[in-house]
């Protein structure tokens, strides 16, 4: 993976953890990313609660990334967090998991 892209990921991890920090969440990066191979990729759980799989791209398979949020999370909701460039940030999560969040 190149600097730009590596870069371009942890740039977006800043920027996802800027918003739920924002909202008086408290955010802690996973151990698995430190110097991991994709940039875009990380890895953060809020409130103990969430396990959140960050992917700044202009383009990414949301299938394969929700399936490995849900290989990763353990005990923990799986969303996907993602942006393009000059696109606001969306999250994909399972519907039942939306709704547990709301209830």
């Amino acid at each position: 993976m190149s600097g730009a892209s590596r870069a371009k990921g942890q740039r977006g991890e800043s920027e996802m953890r800027a918003v739920f920090e924002a909202h008086g969440f408290r955010v802690q990066a996973s151990q698995r990313n430190l110097g991991g191979s994709q940039g875009d990729a990380t890895v953060i759980a809020v409130r103990h609660v969430l396990h959140v799989e960050c992917k700044r791209r202009e383009r990414f398979n949301v299938w394969e990334a929700l399936a490995q949020a849900e290989a990763e999370c353990g005990e923990l909701m799986p969303v996907v967090a993602f942006r393009r460039n000059r696109s606001p940030w969306y999250a994909a999560i399972r519907l039942e998991t939306l709704a547990e969040l709301l209830a």
